[in-house]
């Protein structure tokens, strides 16, 4: 078993449930950020302040508990 599968193995054995990250793009657009783009979030990875923006949202995501951040990668 991988290291990944192992920690949600402890996760499931400590806790029961495994909690997934929160809706991204509806946290980078309450942060004021325009998503109005072909790329939708993907658009913020073009640069260090989005790049930032996405990474203190998966941040949040884990301080409210997530176990599991998912990429975006529906585009």
């Amino acid at each position: 078993m991988d290291h990944a599968a192992q920690r949600i193995d402890k996760v499931l054995a400590d806790s029961g449930v495994v909690l997934l990250d929160g809706g991204l793009a509806t946290t980078l657009e309450a942060s004021g950020h325009d998503l109005n783009h072909k790329l939708w979030s993907a658009k913020l990875l073009m640069t260090s302040d989005g790049q930032a923006a996405i990474r203190d949202a998966h941040t949040s995501f884990y301080a409210a508990g997530a176990n599991i951040a998912i990429s975006s990668s529906y585009q």
